[in-house]
């Protein structure tokens, strides 16, 4: 069930799904400066439903620069927060940050 959905710019979308034990947020496309304020407010709409557990699924995710993964950290101090199914430019971005544990990020 989608709770919220916002189309941004060409190609890029963000929504909020309920997801076992938590919200998840999908995100699609490229989140970077021009596009992080909607990712954010995404996050933003899950995390108000105070979850135990943040989920991102950014297997649709084609670009993230370190605004994305901002957003994913604040995100990882309100709430456990784990990455289900990262492109490969997302699982780089976060290894390369040292956040690989931190994030959940699958192996």
């Amino acid at each position: 069930m989608t709770t919220a959905d916002s189309e941004v710019g060409p190609g890029a979308s963000f929504a909020v799904e309920t997801g076992d034990d938590g919200y998840v947020v999908l995100a699609r496309g490229d989140v970077d400066l021009d596009t992080v304020n909607d990712f954010q407010a995404a996050v933003d709409a899950a995390l108000e439903r105070g979850p135990a557990t943040l989920t991102f699924d950014l297997s649709g995710t084609s670009f993230m620069d370190s605004s994305g993964l901002a957003v994913i950290v604040a995100a990882s101090n309100r709430a456990k927060v784990t990455i289900r199914n990262p492109s490969t430019i997302v699982r780089r971005v976060v290894e390369i940050s040292g956040l690989a544990e931190t994030l959940g990020l699958p192996e």
